[in-house]
């Protein structure tokens, strides 16, 4: 019989262990997955915005009115007007002035057109604050400020020197003329069939007649037969009629007797006396 030796059995199963510990740890390593990078975000594109049209400044058109007929406009159907404080291609408007009234301008090398209906001389000129000037015909072109959209023209005949321009006007030597209704007479009483008595006509940019004497109680009535609204306020603000428009009246009860100074707020040149006696 064979007898066993417990040293070699020992060695054998200590071999035994050591493969199989190095079995383990091959499955082991085998079986965890190398770490992965995270994926990196693509950069998103910034929206670039689209490039919007630059406005033509020097575009000058032309536009209707039922009574004042055709009249000049510039950028967004605005009214443009002369001062007839100006000469012929020479702008006298100081910083002052074209804070109420802009002038017409392009820039760089831009030139002024002419809209459909438009006939003359479109030009430039240097202004003294080195800017560029539009004038049509040698007149110096202006906005007014409290015009705020097509068709209107609150600074027409404001303070007797401002005027909407027709189609046509042309500068001479001297002041500058040919504005709309710039040379026309107020109407006199004698003239004008509606300045009955107790009865006043808005026309022409001017209250007709100036002066009316009436007696305590009287009502007055104002008519207005211009395009433009007006107003009638006197000037210890006694009454104020607010604006009337075209084709509107207002009416005025005098209660006691004194001398009411008036005048439109809309164009202040426009002024007139109404004296209520006993």
């Amino acid at each position: 019989m064979t007898r066993s030796h417990p040293r070699t059995n020992g060695l054998q199963l200590g071999a035994m262990a050591g493969a199989l510990a190095l079995v383990l740890a091959a499955c082991s390593s085998a079986a965890t997955p190398a770490p992965t990078a995270a994926p990196t975000a693509a950069p998103t594109a910034v929206p670039t915005a689209a490039p919007t049209a630059t406005p033509v400044t020097g575009l000058v058109n032309l536009a209707q009115d039922v009574k004042l007929g055709g009249y000049l406009t510039g950028a967004q159907g605005k009214s443009l007007y002369l001062w007839t404080k100006d000469s012929k291609d020479k702008s006298t408007a100081s910083a002052g002035v074209i804070a109420n009234w802009p002038p017409l301008l392009v820039t760089g090398s831009d030139a002024p057109t002419a809209g459909t209906g438009v006939t003359g001389t479109l030009a430039t000129i240097k202004r003294d604050d080195a800017t560029t000037q539009v004038t049509y015909n040698g007149i110096p072109l202006y906005y007014y400020v409290k015009d705020v959209k097509a068709g209107d023209f609150g600074g027409q005949a404001l303070n007797g020197t401002w005027f909407l321009l027709p189609v046509g006007a042309t500068a001479s030597s001297g002041a500058i003329k040919g504005g709309i209704a710039q040379d026309t007479p107020a109407a006199s009483p004698a003239a004008s069939p509606a300045a009955a008595a107790n009865a006043v006509t808005i026309a022409n940019f001017a209250f007709a007649p100036t002066t009316l004497k009436v007696a305590v109680g009287t009502t007055v009535k104002w008519t207005n037969n211009d395009s433009a609204p007006h107003t009638v306020t006197a000037n210890d603000k006694s009454f104020d009629s607010k604006n009337i428009d075209a084709g509107k009246t207002f009416s005025q009860t005098f209660a006691t007797a004194g001398t009411f100074a008036y005048a439109c707020t809309i164009h202040p040149s426009m002024t007139a006396t109404i004296t209520v006696g006993n």
